[in-house]
């Protein structure tokens, strides 16, 4: 049975595909858009660990019942999940990063660390349509499946959000093929066997993005 930040069988990493450098995979895109359905995807199939930052604030009991997350609360769990990226690349892993990373500077700074260990850093903006991203919101609050994003969090990220710069070369799924199809074909594209050992980061539970 795999815990959580366990390596792969052996201590293989990149789930056995041994010559495959490590790939930092920094997804990005508003709440609700489906970065984590997506990452759940393209985890076990790229043999990558999945580092979800919603995980680690559930790890550290933030935003239970509805109780906001302070900035001060946020930057100590981007800092855990900075320490914890640091770790995985360190280590050779490959890591799908799960969070909104809104801004050109922050994605930015996480192609920086991937720089250092010698690892790619690529983009994948989960653009789905605001009009669907609105019916996921209406729905969840009838029936929660994941903890909501109060309406000032989220016009905070909408306003602010910069789309991925040509310079960044970011790849876009806009939800027209379902996550796993999506998946395997990435790993198609970049000449890697379909992984079959899940590398999860600690956290209570997923979920979705």
């Amino acid at each position: 049975m795999s815990t959580p930040d366990t390596p792969p069988p052996g201590g293989a990493s990149n789930g056995g595909v041994e010559d495959t450098p490590p790939r930092l995979v920094v997804l990005c895109g508003l709440p609700f858009a489906g970065k984590s359905t997506l990452a759940r995807a393209l985890a076990p199939t790229l043999g990558a660990v999945h580092l979800e930052l919603d995980a680690v604030n559930s790890e550290r009991g933030l935003g239970r019942d509805g109780v906001p997350i302070s900035r001060a609360q946020w930057v100590a769990t981007y800092r855990e999940g900075r320490r914890r990226l640091e770790d995985h690349l360190a280590a050779g892993r490959t890591v799908v990063y799960d969070a909104v990373t809104f801004r050109w500077a922050h994605r930015e700074q996480l192609r920086r660390v991937a720089r250092r260990h010698g690892a790619d850093g690529v983009v994948v903006w989960v653009a789905t349509p605001v009009a669907e991203i609105g019916r996921r919101r209406r729905a969840n609050r009838e029936r929660p499946t994941r903890r909501d994003v109060r309406p000032e969090d989220f016009a905070l990220v909408a306003r602010g959000f910069e789309p991925p710069r040509p310079e960044e070369a970011a790849l876009v799924y806009d939800g027209t093929v379902p996550p796993d199809r999506w998946a395997r074909d990435l790993a198609a594209r970049w000449g890697l066997p379909v992984a079959v050992a899940i590398h999860p980061d600690p956290g209570v539970r997923s979920s979705s993005a």
